[in-house]
């Protein structure tokens, strides 16, 4: 009985439009621990940081202290190589995070996803997507609650996750594995040769190879 939060690789990730519904990503990992010590005492929620965020430069940083400072009560922050990710997001109840691949993992693996930022997964309607704070939360307790929640197109998340994580060395003009999406104007990414070929990919139903 528990979910889990998902730290990102870097404040890159971070900064990815996660003012969306929250003042900002410290806000969001603070907010969101904070509504599970108060309203859902009886489910842990675990936080789980990057395994690439020590891998760099960063060795602690703001989002690493106040996770461990906000951890007590149900409330349990744990080291990447303390667990098997691919077990946990089978066993969790949601996942919740930012512009995390975690979230296009989790919907593959019939794990409920919610995303608090808008990002990718919020611009290609794959998961949850809040538009608000209180919906955000309204949806942690009605899916923990296992009220129904928005009907998940699994086969749009694994075409998704094929393009951008599998082929991964597709060179084009936008390519979020490769480069940093706050240089772009969101506005203009529609126009772009990546998002056209990954929108007749979903249409069509076929695979990047068949495209």
């Amino acid at each position: 009985n528990f979910a889990m939060i998902t730290i990102n690789a870097g404040w890159d990730a971070n900064s990815l439009d996660s003012d969306h519904i929250f003042k900002n990503y410290l806000s969001f990992l603070k907010e969101t621990a904070l509504y599970f010590k108060k309203k859902l005492p009886d489910t842990k929620l675990i936080i789980k940081d990057h395994p690439h965020r020590k891998s760099g430069i960063i060795k602690s940083d703001s989002v690493e202290r106040i996770s461990k400072k906000i951890s007590n009560n149900n409330v349990i922050f744990i080291d990447s190589s303390e667990a098997n990710f691919y077990e946990i997001i089978k066993d969790c109840k949601l996942l919740i995070s930012v512009a995390s691949t975690s979230l296009n993992e989790a919907i593959i693996m019939n794990t409920p996803a919610i995303s608090a930022g808008k990002d990718q997964y919020y611009h290609f309607n794959l998961g949850i997507n809040p538009k608000s704070k209180k919906e955000f939360f309204n949806y942690i307790t009605n899916i923990l609650k296992n009220k129904k929640t928005k009907k998940i197109n699994k086969n749009k998340a694994i075409i998704f996750y094929y393009l951008i994580h599998i082929k991964k060395f597709l060179v084009s003009e936008f390519n979020p594995q490769t480069d940093n999406w706050l240089k772009y104007d969101i506005g203009k990414l529609e126009n772009s040769s990546h998002l056209k070929l990954l929108k007749k990919i979903i249409n069509s139903n076929k695979t990047f190879l068949e495209k």
